[in-house]
């Protein structure tokens, strides 16, 4: 074999060693602070620099399968399409469906919980990252692209509420609907189990859980998010489908059974199959236009959508030992204007009808999913600790009263090393990573063709929007921003 010499060695080490410092240090690592620039940039209006500034970051991390990837895409996604540029966000959200894909195929996908490793995603993100690509799709006037991703929206929906989401919670939530108790997971999870429920208190986020108690809907959880249902029934009405339309209004109806939109859309459809109307919606007036043509949708998208704050806390559940725990909340909020945007037709003011609003559907998910699995976990850590500390102390015990031997020092040092080592517990589950660009709530409401085409959009200016004479259905889609507001308007003459 032919040998090499020293110095060539060392060249090649050096070598090796400068093209990894290199490839190291052309990784992008982007932080909270990268996410909170961008925000900054996208909610005071400056959308070309907020798509710009997104895009660079999603090419730098394209082909990463760790880490945040998943959250640049899909930043980039969501500025680009306020921006108008909608091919650019129809990529970089491919991009995001690709990671998702990854991660689910490969066993990572973990719906609720944040953590440290390769951020996969809520449910909540999916589906939105659906509902932009629907937009993207009709601005390009590719209506069947955008049927598609609401196709995609309702089986998600379907195939969570029908075989994924827990069968006893479903349950426990009909046979309790209108009634004061806690969500399935907190009781059966939390409250059920003596140690879970002493954690829970003495981590003193009740407050908090009592700020969310308030705001659960009967029924369905928020989770099953009321807009992705509306927007497949839209479709369906379109398509003259009015049966598939009625199944999507029936879970919208008993998700918000005092929604005025809903009521009147679902006796509508249900007066066009000649189906009798339930007792709730006997005084519900069906709409007098046709929902399938000459008809304008606008939703209205506004507010910013909450992200992780960070709890730490210490404290002692009796008879173990004590923890010291970091473990990520949600921001709170202040209530949103009843209607960010005033919108009229012929001198008529139209109502917008509230249809999601991501603070009610993050809450859900963190008290119903996370906050459950998150306790659970850092009980059975402290569990473990507190049997490790345990077993420790006897073995320090027992090298103590084992016979003087030149092993003994030796023993009693390791021994009561490994007590110090358990006797408390650090864990930290804090997580930043939230979609930031994402709207907070989503209002909609609809109404004939105004005889002039006009419709006007007031938010302390006035945009009117004009729609061309052989438009026979259109889609008006208003992103709020801080001061500004930004329409995207889709028509169609078929």
């Amino acid at each position: 074999m032919k040998q090499i010499a020293p110095t060539a060695r060392i060249a090649a080490c050096c070598t090796a060693g400068a093209a990894l410092l290199l490839a190291s240090a052309c990784t992008a690592v982007y932080t909270k602070s990268d996410q909170e620039r961008v925000a900054d940039l996208y909610y005071s209006g400056r959308l070309d620099e907020a798509a710009e500034e997104t895009a660079a970051m999603s090419d730098a991390v394209h082909g990463e399968t760790t880490g945040n990837a998943l959250l640049w895409h899909m930043e980039a996604g969501a500025a680009n399409m306020d921006a108008g540029k909608y091919d650019d966000s129809l990529r970089f959200l491919r991009r995001a469906e690709k990671l998702l894909y990854l991660h689910d195929s490969q066993g990572k996908l973990r719906l609720h919980a944040p953590g440290k490793a390769a951020y996969s995603g809520f449910r909540s993100d999916r589906i939105l990252l659906g509902m932009f690509k629907f937009f993207d799709y009709l601005a390009a006037d590719n209506l069947e692209g955008a049927l598609v991703e609401i196709r995609r929206m309702r089986r998600s929906q379907y195939r969570y509420l029908l075989n994924d989401a827990d069968k006893n919670m479903l349950e426990y939530n009909r046979e309790n609907a209108g009634r004061d108790v806690p969500p399935y997971r907190m009781k059966t999870g939390i409250f059920d189990d003596k140690t879970c429920n002493s954690a829970f208190g003495l981590v003193k986020v009740l407050p908090d859980y009592q700020e969310y108690s308030k705001l659960r809907r009967p029924t369905y959880s928020a989770m099953f998010h009321s807009l992705a249902f509306y927007l497949s029934a839209v479709a369906y009405c379109w398509d003259n489908d009015w049966d598939e339309a009625a199944v999507d209004l029936k879970y919208l109806y008993a998700m918000q059974p005092e929604n005025e939109l809903i009521r009147r859309d679902y006796a509508t459809v249900l007066r066009l199959i000649d189906e009798p109307l339930p007792d709730g919606l006997k005084n519900a007036a069906p709409w007098n236009y046709s929902l399938c043509d000459n008809i304008v949708l606008v939703i209205a998208a506004d507010g910013r959508a909450p992200g992780w704050t960070t709890r730490s806390v210490s404290f002692q559940i009796p008879g173990m030992v004590p923890a010291q725990w970091r473990f990520p909340i949600l921001e709170k909020l202040p209530p949103l204007p009843a209607n960010p945007v005033a919108v009229s037709a012929e001198g008529k003011d139209i109502p917008l009808f509230p249809m999601a609003d991501l603070y009610e559907i993050f809450n859900d998910e963190y008290w119903q999913m996370t906050m459950p699995d998150m306790l659970r976990n850092a009980v059975g850590a402290i569990r473990a600790r507190t049997q490790a500390h345990t077993a420790a102390k006897a073995s320090l015990a027992a090298a103590l009263a084992a016979p003087d031997s030149a092993a003994k020092p030796l023993a009693v040092a390791t021994a009561a090393a490994a007590v110090v080592a358990t006797k408390d517990i650090s864990m930290d589950n804090s997580d930043w990573r939230r979609w930031a660009t994402v709207p907070r709530r989503f209002l909609a409401a609809h109404f004939p063709i105004p005889k002039d085409r006009t419709v006007k959009l007031s938010f302390g200016q006035t945009k009117t929007v004009t729609l061309r004479p052989e438009t026979h259905r259109a889609v008006i889609y208003l992103r709020k921003l801080d001061d500004a507001c930004v329409p995207h308007v889709w028509e169609s003459g078929d």
